[in-house]
């Protein structure tokens, strides 16, 4: 093989490992903006479960349980509370962030 060859070759080959690892690198999450109900609370793992309106370009509006990513938030909440959000989705996995918990009394709290 001549030395051309062989330069054309690796050049070629490390192209494709170029190409295969940006293929398996991590997504950022999408994310979507989401406001709801709290009908259930899960100290472990720090879960909530929200009866929500539809997610525009995600979900149509149902209830279902999300993790939340700072635990510590679990302690602010109690059932009949309206929170906002930011519902992160990665691969299968959601979780919220960014929540603004919406008392009875129509205050907010973080």
């Amino acid at each position: 093989m001549t030395m051309s060859r062989t330069l054309t070759l690796a050049v070629a080959l490390l192209a494709t490992g170029i190409a295969s690892c940006a293929k398996n690198a991590p997504q950022p999450p999408s994310t979507f903006p989401i406001r709801g109900e709290v009908v259930r609370i899960d100290l472990s793992p720090a879960r909530v479960t929200l009866s929500h309106g539809a997610v525009p370009g995600f979900m149509d509006a149902m209830t279902m349980a999300f993790e939340l990513k700072d635990s510590s938030v679990i302690s602010t909440l109690r059932i009949g509370d309206s929170l906002a959000a930011i519902l992160n989705v990665q691969g299968s996995r959601t979780w919220l962030d960014s929540v603004t918990v919406f008392r009875h009394d129509t205050t907010a709290s973080r």
